[in-house]
């Protein structure tokens, strides 16, 4: 999915999902994949690059040699040479459709509380 023009301020994190895919790794591991998704979720799949996937988790070498044998199987390469989870752009695309959906209710909202006059025609009359 591309983030370059879409972006949420908010990411929706389920406790209980993160534990199940977590579970029994060490903090280390846990703590990576954690920055792992929020650099996703910011800004886009991520580069298919150690160098610069340690340098966007803030790790050690020695912690990210500990943390990318449990994490690389949820950040798949794409057709672009990118990596990303695949849950978390599902979760993505269901927050955009959610923030489309509630614009569209506040726009509707304001059009039946203030009119179809834009604000700044109405506190002219006022």
């Amino acid at each position: 999915m591309d983030h370059s023009t879409k972006r949420l301020p908010w990411m929706p994190y389920y406790p209980n999902d993160f534990a199940g895919v977590t579970r029994g790794w060490p903090l280390d591991a846990r703590g990576v994949f954690h920055e792992l998704l929020d650099a996703q979720w910011t800004q886009g799949p991520l580069p298919d690059d150690f160098g610069k996937l340690r340098a966007i988790a803030q790790c050690s070498t020695r912690q990210w040699a500990v943390a990318w044998p449990y994490i690389e199987e949820h950040f798949p390469v794409d057709e672009n040479d990118r990596r990303h989870n695949v849950q978390l752009d599902a979760r993505f695309r269901e927050g955009l459709e959610l923030h489309r959906r509630r614009s569209e209710s506040g726009a509707k909202g304001n059009a039946v509380r203030w009119g179809k006059s834009s604000r700044g025609d109405r506190n002219a009359n006022e």
